[in-house]
């Protein structure tokens, strides 16, 4: 045993189809809350549906954040560009690899 075990208090479930009275018996079982979808997790959005454009708001701020925080930096062209393929593509490949992003928004991103 490595000692590590279940943290109850950061511990939530999330339940879809079920009975109220199946839920709270789940719930009383195992001693945890239920949650309910949309919530943002690890910065990404989850939800039972599709992700419509508005979701991507938070990438597309994220962005928009780094960006206008280096144009008031003192950096050559080339400091920037290394920002850009760093920075930029880590935070798009992060999305990217939990959802297949709209064409607007890599037209968004590209035009960056």
């Amino acid at each position: 045993m490595s000692g590590l075990g279940i943290n109850l208090q950061k511990t939530s479930m999330f339940c879809q189809g079920l009975d109220s009275v199946s839920l709270d018996s789940i719930k009383s079982l195992f001693n945890l809350k239920a949650l309910s979808l949309p919530i943002r997790y690890l910065g990404l959005p989850l939800s039972s549906k599709k992700l419509t454009i508005d979701d991507y708001d938070p990438l597309l701020a994220l962005l928009q954040k780094k960006l206008n925080s280096w144009t008031n930096k003192l950096l050559s062209l080339a400091g920037r560009l290394s920002l850009l393929s760093s920075v930029i593509s880590g935070i798009v490949g992060f999305w990217t690899s939990a959802f297949i992003l709209p064409k607007k928004v890599i037209k968004w991103i590209n035009s960056i």
